[in-house]
């Protein structure tokens, strides 16, 4: 009489290629989704250094694009690749003019300053939460900030721009590049010219 069904060792075999095929699968899956994620927020952080620029030159006041302190995010951003120097990967666009108590062109949102939401659409104060945006699974690494004359300039990570489109030039007229790079250490650089074209 014939038995219908699986043997131990059929079951066993296929449980063993099934295991396999999700080992080799996985990583290459996760090294996927870090990949896109980077490219998402590449495209992401051009998109907001543009809509910096355009509303420097819209409103002739300075508007910055600052690094946002976070600790809530699982990644970090670290100045000049040190570790002991960590923020986290989210950045906003804000006109840095010191409206309501702030201070005009440090580079740190102080809470009155308007800022822009990702499609460049001037946000009221109680939006401000929808001007931050976020770096999924990425690290950014941005230079450290020169030294500033006369205290009158952005002194956090932060690139702002004039009225004119150019780069605001705290230390020299030297581009400034912010490397992305994610866990699986994939990286892309985003440069900023001193005439501030981003490429």
């Amino acid at each position: 009489m014939g038995e219908k069904g699986y043997s131990l060792i059929e079951i066993m075999v296929t449980i063993a290629i099934v295991a396999i095929l999700v080992t080799v699968a996985v990583p290459s899956f996760q090294n996927s989704i870090a990949k896109e994620n980077l490219k998402d927020c590449i495209v992401n952080l051009k998109g907001a250094l543009q809509i910096a620029r355009m509303n420097a030159m819209a409103t002739t006041m300075p508007v910055a694009v600052s690094l946002v302190n976070a600790t809530t995010m699982p990644v970090a951003v670290s100045l000049d690749n040190d570790p002991n120097n960590q923020l986290v990967g989210q950045f906003q666009v804000f006109i840095d003019n010191g409206t309501g108590g702030g201070t005009a062109r440090d580079g740190i949102w102080n809470g009155g300053e308007v800022t822009i939401s990702p499609q460049g659409r001037q946000l009221a104060a109680g939006e401000a939460a929808n001007a931050v945006q976020n770096c999924k699974g990425n690290t950014m690494f941005v230079p450290t900030p020169q030294p500033q004359p006369n205290n009158d300039a952005p002194t956090p990570p932060a690139i702002e721009f004039l009225s004119s489109g150019r780069r605001f030039l705290p230390g020299g007229p030297q581009d400034v590049s912010i490397t992305l790079q994610n866990g699986f250490g994939l990286a892309n650089t985003i440069t900023v010219s001193a005439i501030g074209d981003i490429r």
